[in-house]
This record gives structure tokens, C-alpha cells and sequence, in this order.
């Protein structure tokens, strides 16, 4: 609907179609509950006018055959719906000037042949869609839409469809940050893609988004990565021109015209634009290609304001065309098209169609990407009404540039698309089949060249059918070299059976014993084939992604992308797929170097991305900075050291509306490490990010440890703190995290309700056992500095093993019930629940194995899993923790208490966390336990004694009143610390001004 109303505004479609005195005026009934609206204009407008050539819009057929025949059944390219019109004989008058566009975005996706309906676009009801007018036409309407929202009992006002879109002001200008007026804002284009997402999410609408872990990207924050790409990719390739980083500051400068290359040096970057290869892996609403392609449009109009450079490029690359007539047809088409055609459309055209690549997992995420590409090519034609089709040139079929499937996995059904050929000396018959999967690929990407250029419906669908066989060729061929012991028994097998006359004996033995081989390999060859074509030709999503197949084009020219740019998704590994399988299962025999089950998925598109490139070529991500510090990225920390990182910047931070995580962005080359890192944390908002970088500090030796960033004084202040400090976890600690309940409203209850429970026991003993499992419980929450404040919590301890361990054979419910009957009647309440827990023991009232309940029964340090900063305090024994809590169990508490708590310990481990944004800091165990604190020695002694004495008049204080001002006694403790490091002037300066 979007991309119809960026139609009408430009006068293609007319405007009577979307106003409801009109349509009032063509349609027999417009019902606010009926679906004629969808039906009648809008599914016929889709596909009936612009999936369909002008001259072959006409009415279904309503003639029919023997046994009921209709010639138009399956055909999806005429009008339906006569008898919802008022006057049926003028369709043409509503429908017949508008242009046909092509593109696949209006295709009708009903395969009635099979009987299956998509969009319904039939005469027969039951398959029909049903979309009420009321979505169209209507000024205001309470919906309850507390499910979509996951809100309660709220109220709802919404408008109908064409009235919000009537309250936006489209224009034609998609092309910088700084825009007023846009075509297509991408806020708005944000939330669409957000909300779509919500919608169509299989599982839950609700929890789409997160699921997905798909965010928008500020345009500021596109504009700055595609810029950047872009320079890194130019000065890969031009070393040899003087003041080029200038230059280009002066090419992509939206405040001047001035083009500050000479013509020898345009034409360089000309046939530089002209070959780039550009990817995003998870292409989302397409924010980053469009953002490639609008940049490299400006820069063209800078370099050759003419489109002669361009032009010259085009015919030259036509030239390497080895079919005669297709490359006479193609320059025929050029000279055409930057005769007649702007000059921003002839630049737009070539790039979507060669230099642009997309995947993602959604199918309505591609479709929203190919949306923004039509709409861009849209504002640019120049309508003539005078010329056939209104001037319009057909558009491009994108459906193998901007493709579903799982960016992630190449493998299918146990083969690898992506696996490398086998060498070129293997000889005999592995050899010929590499020849004939070369000669198989050459095939395969001119069907898609022909494809993508292919206007007519029927040329259209052979073209697409030929592509479709040549993919599962290709896969035969990729097959037959990874299971090649197979397919010699496959020989043995016709060898053997050749021997029956009878042809219908042969076929038996034959189908018996493959069969008998399926079963002995474990691999079905036709069952394979059957599935490989089921994900291939019927719009059923792919769960894998053969890069080197649907791409091969760019992998056979260049040996990878030049570009590779995204915003990958943010999911825990950790995290549920479905009922059955975790992220962390699908991905762990995917091949990666950086899959860590701790981790997030983002670090395996980091891998990926890095593979996708040629040599040289450029990645440029967005992403959680967890990876910076955290215990799981240090094989992607690692990973990065192979190659060449060029800029880090850590953005903080509320850079997404939707999402609270603290990001950066990275851009790294694939080449050799130089060992020259710019990295810079992007505080100062007010300034460009473009300016930030220009003040970044250059880090020389990374690592698999933490990445820091930071000036030279504070590196060396941190390593000082390292030199003279030993690692927490080696202080003879024990670290562990709080309770695990998996059903915390079942076992962690409110003292009123303990109190429930020991009231109703039926006697003292009962109500001795009964307390004796019930325990005071602190959540991270509940953890200050140097005190706590219990909520009056309580948690139900039954350990695993501990009915087994005590009933003595009795059968374990009634052993259970007989024990803690009170406790129980309360327990079964959540029984249904409780059984559906990953997290239990041997019985369901039982908490999951544990080996150190006991250390709760110790004093303890302790400290909140997430919070602003470090705070610990001391915790009496007895006293449970909830999961969001850590313990360190120690038998110097105060001292520890101290360190962990000076501002010394919050600069460093700020270094150390993850910044989980609003949220505070993600302290785990593995940055916590590696707080670097300095051994207590004879020489030392006396110091760590006055910290102890300041920690006991603080721990008294907030007993007393926990807002007690304890800040002279912290502050003593904090300079009592830097005593003990031997820190100087200049470096508690930095500290204190960390802590500011």
C-alpha cells in the first residue's frame, strides 16, 4: 500500500480509487464489515493491472467447458469480482491507464493448481481473503488491540488505513540524514518493518521483534557506516592519489558541488562504483543498501554530472556479453535509456541490478528491502503520457538479489553449498564433475541476468522454472563429489540388476535395493531432491543460505563482496528456537570459529560477514559492543586479530528507540593486521560521529582479552592496576550465582504467605520441618552499597535428590504430602507448571540439582548481576540469593567488601562489563572474577586494617539508617586503595574523573 500511494502522489494511479465518496460510486456494496474494497479494487489492482501489460487487461473468462473447465483457471493476471461492480464494462475506465511495473512485488502467489491460496485472488469464497473496509475508510474506531501490545485492559483508537496515509507528506527525496522533506521516512519505514515483523512471526506477535532481534538503525547512524564503507573501499584501490582522504571528506560532502578528482581520477572511480559488490546479510527494511545505493548516486552526479563516465562503463561492460544478440540488445537498451531516462534513474537501475545483494531471514523483511528499491527507481522515471506505458520502464525482478533464507547455514540436508570445489589435480571422474558444475553455474547466472531483465509473464515463469532446475543440477553435481562411495553403489546397484529381462522385475530389485542403501547410509537421494524442491520453487522459506550458489556470480568475478555492511540480529544463543531445539543447537555444527553457547548470534554474522569478502574487501557492522569485553567473545576477539581492524566506536547507549543495549560499529579489512586501530567511545552526541573519530586513540596490540578503549594514560594506568593486582578468582574465593527456581511465583513466596502456610500446619513438628526449608531470599534488586534491603521474600528449598534421600521407599507424592502437607496444598496450585520446568529435580517440587546450597548457609560478599555500577555488601548466613544475584564466599569479607567497592574497582571493571544500556552494567562472574586486587603482604598489613575498620563503621552506619552519609569514610577507603596500587597525582585524576 505504501509503494501504491507513492503511485498516486506521482499521478500513476488515480487518485478516485483510494477516496470513499468514489468508490461508493463503483462498488455495489461498501459495507464497513465487507472485504469488497481489498477484493474488487485493490486485489485487481495488484494483479489483474500492475503484474499485467496494458494491452492484456481484460475480465475473467466466465465461458465453461466440459466437466465446468474455465480457460482463465490459474490465471492471475485477469480482473475478477464482476459482480461487485456497479457498472463492470468501464474496469478499464478505473484501471486501464495505469502503467505496468513488473518487479514481482505485485505477483499473484495463489498455486491453484496445487489448491493453494496465499492471497486468494479467486471467485471461489472459501479461499477469498477477508479485509473489511473498515481498515480502509474509517475516521476513528475503539479496537481491542491489548494482545497485539501486550497490554491490559487498555483502549484502543484507530484510524483506517488510507487516512493515516493521507496525514503523511510524501515526497520524492530519500538521500540524507538531513533531509526536511523525504520520500519514504525511514522512521516510518522502521516501525512498518518492526510491526510487520510482530505481525507475521509464527509463534508469538507479541515478542516478534525480540525474537528476531531486529532493530531499526538511526539514519545517522546508515549514513556514517555506508560513507566510511565507501572510503575504505576507494582507498584499498587508489593508494596512488595524492591527498585522497581529503578528497574524498570533499566527494561526500553534501555542502559542496565541487568535484576535487581530476577526470583521469573520476574514471577511476567511476569503474570503481561500477564494481562494487555490496552485501547485507540481514537486510532487514533494507536501510543499508539504500543507503549504498543513494550515496553512490550523489557521489556520480559529482564525479560525472553528465552520465558520460557512467555510460562508458555500461557499454564496456556490455562488451564481455558472449551472446551477439544479447549484447547488441543490451547497448540498444543503454543508448535508450540515458536518452530518454533521468539521469539519477540510469545510475540507480545499473547499481540495483549488479552491485546490490540482500539476505534475510524474513520473507516480509525482503519484500519490504525490494519495496524501497521500487519506490526509489519510481521517483526518478519521467512520466510522458504521450509514449507507450507512460514512459514507465518495467522494473527489475529482484527475487535473486534481495533473497530469503538463513544467511547463516549453507549446509542442506547434510550437503554444503559453499563447500569448496575440489582441487583442480584430482583427475578422472571427481574432475569432470567440477568441470560440469562450473559450466552448470556459468548457465545458472545468466538465467538469472535473463530473469531479472524478463518483463513478460510467461517468459517470466520459464525463466524462473530454468533457474530453479539448474539449482537442483547444481546440487546433484555437489552431491555426487561429497557422497561419491553413494552414488558408486548407486552403480553397483543398476550393475546388478541389469541382469532381469523383465523390465518391471528390474525396476522392483532395483527400488528394493536403494532402499536397503538409503537405510544402511542414512541418505535418501530422491527424498532429498523432493525437499531441496519443495524450498525452492514454492515460496516455502529456506532454512539455509547457499552464498556461492545464488551469488555465484560475485564469487566467480571477484572471489567475494567488496562491501559487506549490516546491523546483524541480537539473540542469545542460549535462547529458545522453539519447544525443541535452541539457537545454540542449530548453529553448533554450522562450522564457526566464534560460536560460543554463552554467546549471541551477532558474533557468528561477524565470522560470516569476514567470509563473504574478497581480499581486501571491507566489513562494517553495528552491533552490541558486548563482544568487547565479554567471557564469550573472546574467540571473535581472537578472530578479529587474524584480519585487519581499522575503526572501533563504542556508541553507548540508546542508539535504537526499541532496544536498550549499549552498541558500536566496527569496520575491519580483510587483510593482513596493521596493528593500527582507531578507536574512540562516542560520548559528545552533539558532535558528527565523523568528527568523533578524528580524535580516536590508536590501539596497537589486541588481543583475546578485553578491548579497551582508551588514551595512552589510561592504558598504562590499567595495566599497572594489572602489574600490581592478582585476579580475584585467584584470591582462594568461591564464586557462585544465586538460586535457579525456573518458576520463581511458585517457590519464592511473600512472608504474609509463609506465614499462610506455617499457621495452617497441623502440628509444631510439621511447622519445625516446614520453616526448616523456607529461607529469606535477596534479588539483585534488593543489593546496595555495603547494605541491602530485603523485600520479604522467602524461598521454598526441596533440593534435588532430597525426596529419594529421605522417604525410604514410601512412595514418593504421599511421602511428600505425609512430610509437608500445608507446604504441598500450596505447591500443587502451580503443579501443571512446575512439571513443564528445563530447571527441576527428580520431582517437580523439587529445585534443580545444586552442589552448593551449604555456601548459603556461610557469610558472603555479595553483588547484583546487572545495576549501574559495582555494589557489594556483606550478607549474614542463611540468607538465599535469587539468580540475579553472585556470592563470593571468602574468609577476608571485609576487605574484599572494601576493594570491590572503592572507585577504583568501579573504573577497571567498567572496562571489564558489558554495558547493558539503561539498564546498568552486565557484572558477571568472569568480569568480576577478574578484578585485578593487591595480595595482602607484611608491608601492607596496616593499610588493609584501616580498610576493614572503615568498612565496620560503614556497615554500623547503614544498619542504623541505610541513608546514612557514609561518603567520608568511602572516600577514605577509595584513597586507602590507591595507597596500595601506588598510584600517582596523575592517575587517581583519571580515576576520579572516570567516577565523576
Amino acid at each position: 500500500m505504501i509503494f501504491i500511494w507513492f503511485m498516486r502522489e506521482r499521478g500513476l494511479v488515480p487518485k478516485e480509487l483510494f477516496e470513499e465518496g468514489k468508490i461508493k460510486s463503483i462498488l455495489k456494496d461498501t459495507n464497513p464489515e465487507n472485504s469488497s474494497y481489498y477484493k474488487a479494487i485493490l486485489q485487481n489492482l495488484f494483479f489483474a493491472t500492475l503484474s499485467t501489460r496494458k494491452e492484456e487487461r481484460k475480465f475473467r473468462d466466465e465461458r465453461r467447458f466440459y466437466k465446468g473447465y474455465n480457460p482463465d483457471f490459474g490465471n492471475q493476471y485477469v480482473f475478477r469480482y464482476h459482480d461487485l461492480f456497479k457498472y463492470p464494462n468501464k474496469i478499464k475506465e478505473y484501471f486501464g491507464d495505469i502503467p505496468f511495473l513488473n518487479g514481482g512485488l505485485f505477483e499473484c502467489l495463489d498455486d491453484k493448481y496445487n489448491r493453494i491460496y496465499i492471497d486468494g485472488f479467486t471467485e471461489t469464497k472459501k479461499h477469498q481473503p477477508y479485509v473489511p473496509n473498515f481498515l480502509f475508510f474509517n475516521s476513528e474506531r475503539d479496537f481491542d488491540l491489548n494482545k497485539v501490545y501486550g497490554t491490559k485492559n487498555k483502549r484502543y483508537k484507530v484510524q483506517g488505513l488510507l487516512n493515516i496515509l493521507s496525514s503523511y507528506n510524501f515526497t520524492i527525496d530519500e538521500n540524507s540524514p538531513d533531509d526536511a522533506d523525504i520520500a519514504l521516512d525511514p522512521k516510518l519505514l522502521g516501525r512498518v518493518f518492526e510491526n510487520l515483523l510482530a505481525s507475521f512471526n509464527p509463534e508469538t506477535s507479541t515478542t516478534a521483534r525480540k525474537a528476531t532481534g531486529s532493530y531499526y538503525t538511526p539514519r545517522e547512524i546508515v549514513d556514517y557506516m555506508v560513507i566510511d564503507s565507501l572510503k575504505e573501499y576507494f582507498k584499498t584501490h587508489l593508494p596512488e592519489i595524492k591527498d585522497l582522504d581529503k578528497k574524498l571528506e570533499t566527494l561526500f560532502s553534501t555542502g559542496s558541488d565541487e568535484n576535487p578528482f581530476s577526470k583521469s581520477e573520476s574514471k577511476k572511480l567511476v569503474e570503481l562504483i561500477e564494481n562494487v559488490r555490496i552485501v547485507d546479510p540481514a537486510v532487514g527494511s533494507g536501510a543499508f543498501p539504500m543507503g549504498a545505493l543513494n550515496k553512490m548516486v550523489f557521489i556520480l552526479g559529482k564525479i560525472d554530472p553528465q552520465n558520460e563516465l557512467w555510460k562508458e562503463a555500461q557499454l564496456k561492460a556490455a562488451e564481455a556479453i558472449p551472446d551477439p544478440q544479447v549484447r547488441r540488445n543490451t547497448k540498444e537498451q543503454i543508448e535508450e535509456l540515458f536518452q530518454g531516462k533521468n539521469a539519477d534513474y540510469g545510475r540507480k537501475l545499473y547499481l540495483i541490478q549488479k552491485c546490490i545483494y540482500g539476505v534475510d531471514i524474513q520473507q516480509i523483511a525482503v519484500e519490504i528491502a525490494k519495496l524501497r528499491f521500487f519506490i526509489s527507481l519510481l521517483v526518478d522515471e519521467k512520466i510522458d503520457k504521450n509514449k507507450n506505458n507512460w514512459g514507465i520502464e518495467p522494473l527489475p525482478n529482484l527475487d535473486f538479489k534481495i533473497m530469503q533464507g538463513n544467511s547463516l547455514i549453507s549446509e542442506f540436508l547434510g550437503i554444503d553449498f559453499d563447500n569448496g570445489q575440489a582441487k583442480r589435480e584430482q583427475a578422472g571422474r571427481r574432475m569432470l564433475l567440477v568441470e560440469k558444475e562450473d559450466r552448470l553455474i556459468k548457465e545458472f547466472e545468466q538465467k538469472k541476468i535473463d530473469y531479472q531483465n524478463e518483463s513478460d509473464k510467461d517468459n517470466k515463469a520459464r525463466l524462473k522454472k530454468e533457474v530453479e532446475d539448474l539449482m537442483i543440477r547444481i546440487f546433484e553435481t555437489k552431491i555426487k563429489k561429497q557422497k561419491s562411495d553413494y552414488f558408486r553403489r548407486m552403480e553397483e546397484i543398476e550393475r546388478k540388476c541389469a541382469v532381469f529381462p523383465n523390465r518391471k522385475t528390474r525396476e522392483e530389485a532395483i527400488k528394493k535395493e536403494k532402499q536397503k542403501l538409503a537405510q544402511t547410509t542414512g541418505f535418501d537421494l530422491e527424498r532429498i531432491e523432493e525437499q531441496l524442491r519443495e524450498v525452492t520453487s514454492k515460496n516455502k522459506a529456506k532454512p539455509f543460505f547457499p552464498w556461492k550458489l545464488y551469488f555465484a556470480e560475485v564469487f566467480a568475478e571477484k572471489g567475494g563482496f567488496d562491501i559487506v555492511i549490516a546491523n546483524p540480529p541480537y539473540i542469545q544463543l542460549q535462547k529458545a528456537v522453539n519447544d525443541k531445539q535452541h539457537y545454540a543447537d542449530l548453529y553448533k555444527d554450522a562450522g564457526y570459529e566464534t560460536f560460543d553457547r554463552r554467546g549471541d548470534i551477532y558474533c557468528l554474522f561477524y565470522e560470516l560477514g569476514i567470509k563473504l569478502l574478497r581480499p581486501n574487501g571491507i566489513l562494517t557492522y553495528i552491533s552490541s559492543n558486548k563482544w568487547m569485553r565479554a567471557g564469550y567473545g573472546d574467540k571473535l576477539r581472537r578472530f578479529f586479530t587474524k584480519y585487519n581492524p581499522l575503526i572501533l566506536i563504542d556508541l553507548g547507549p540508546n542508539v535504537f528507540e526499541s532496544a536498550t543495549v549499549d552498541t558500536n560499529i566496527l569496520i575491519l579489512q580483510k587483510a593482513e593486521n596493521q596493528h593500527n586501530l582507531c578507536a574512540v567511545t562516542y560520548n559528545n552526541k552533539s558532535i558528527p560521529l565523523s568528527e568523533a573519530v578524528k580524535n580516536c586513540h590508536i590501539i596497537k596490540n589486541l588481543s583475546s582479552q578485553a578491548w579497551f578503549i582508551g588514551s595512552e594514560a589510561e592504558r598504562k594506568l590499567k595495566e599497572k592496576i594489572e602489574r600490581i593486582g592478582k585476579p580475584l578468582k585467584e584470591w582462594y574465593v568461591k564464586i557462585f550465582y544465586g538460586i535457579k527456581t525456573g518458576l520463581n511465583e511458585a517457590f519464592i513466596i511473600t512472608t504474609q504467605k509463609r506465614d499462610e502456610i506455617l499457621a495452617n500446619c497441623k502440628d509444631e513438628e510439621e511447622r519445625r520441618r516446614t520453616e526448616a526449608i523456607i529461607k529469606p531470599i535477596l534479588r539483585g534488586r534488593d543489593i546496595k552499597r555495603y547494605y541491602y534491603e530485603w523485600a520479604g521474600l522467602w524461598v521454598i528449598i526441596i533440593p534435588a535428590g532430597w525426596t529419594d534421600g529421605n522417604r525410604n521407599g514410601k512412595d514418593p507424592e504421599k511421602f511428600i504430602y505425609s512430610s509437608f502437607p500445608s507446604l504441598m496444598n500450596y505447591l500443587r496450585l502451580f503443579e501443571n507448571e512446575a512439571k513443564k520446568r528445563d530447571d527441576q529435580g527428580d520431582y517437580w517440587w523439587e529445585l534443580r540439582h545444586c552442589a552448593y546450597y551449604s555456601e548459603f548457609e556461610k557469610e558472603k560478599v555479595v553483588w547484583a548481576e546487572t545495576d549501574q555500577s559495582l555494589n557489594t555488601v556483606i550478607v549474614s548466613p542463611g540468607i538465599y540469593l535469587q539468580k540475579t544475584c553472585f556470592m563470593i564466599i571468602s574468609n577476608q569479607p571485609k576487605i574484599l567488601n572494601g576493594f570491590l567497592n572503592s572507585k577504583l574497582s568501579q573504573w577497571y571493571i567498567r572496562n571489564l562489563s558489558s554495558n547493558l544500556g539503561q539498564r546498568g552494567m552486565s557484572l558477571t562472574k568472569e568480569s568480576v572474577e577478574k578484578l585485578p586486587l593487591p595480595s595482602i603482604t607484611f608491608t601492607n598489613k596496616t593499610i588493609v586494617q584501616q580498610i576493614e575498620s572503615l568498612v565496620d563503621k560503614i556497615i554500623a552506619a547503614k544498619k542504623q539508617n541505610k541513608n546514612a552519609d557514609t561518603s567520608e569514610y568511602e572516600h577514605q577507603i577509595d584513597q586507602l586503595v590507591y595507597k596500595l596500587y601506588s598510584l600517582t597525582p596523575e592517575e587517581i585524576a583519571i580515576v576520579e574523573g572516570e567516577n565523576k
